[in-house]
């Protein structure tokens, strides 16, 4: 399987079993994005905090299926095509001791 980073970070991903590292996927220089639409719902009267909705719109530069390849991308943009199923998004987080992102345990994919 090929793997193309359609994020702006190397993405690390570890074993869960042992904690090792598996692969490292270094952007590929093309992120895939999806546009988001906020619609404003309402406001609550005592605190002020305004609420909205989404309206999910195009996906961009997220390449067209290939054989034997999955694409990482960002859980936005991989549950905004749940038919897609050569993506992919970073699995659980991984912090180091002063609680800095590393990476991340497996893989999360649609289907």
């Amino acid at each position: 399987m090929k793997y193309i980073n359609c994020t702006p970070h190397t993405i690390n991903v570890f074993a869960p079993e042992n904690g090792e590292q598996i692969m490292a996927v270094d952007p590929s220089g093309a992120v895939a994005r999806v546009e988001v639409q906020p619609i404003y719902c309402s406001i609550d009267d005592a605190t002020g905090i305004v609420y909205f909705t989404q309206n999910i719109g195009e996906i961009i530069n997220l390449p067209e299926p290939e054989d034997d390849t999955m694409y990482i991308v960002s859980a936005q943009v991989r549950l905004a095509l749940p038919g897609r199923l050569d993506l992919a998004s970073p699995g659980e987080e991984i912090r180091n001791e002063a609680g800095q992102p590393i990476g991340c345990i497996g893989l999360y994919v649609n289907g």
